[in-house]
């Protein structure tokens, strides 16, 4: 017997998604944060930090080229 694996795309017709969040990454995270490792302890804090502070920042004080 085989073992039938089957690869599926993130949204059908929508082959550019990747290509946005690696974007974002480059363009926002990566350009506040660095390319550092965040322990695992620290990762709440971070992640609070990115919604409650960063998230606002870019949604409303940034020109954003790309459509929600």
């Amino acid at each position: 017997d085989k073992l039938l694996i089957e690869l599926t795309k993130s949204r059908s017709r929508h082959s550019n998604d990747n290509a946005l969040v690696e974007s974002k990454n480059g363009s926002i995270v990566r350009k506040h944060l660095g390319y550092m490792h965040i322990p695992q302890k620290w990762a709440p804090l971070v992640n609070e930090f990115l919604m409650n502070h960063l998230n606002p920042y870019v949604n409303y004080h940034r020109p954003c080229f790309f459509p929600e």
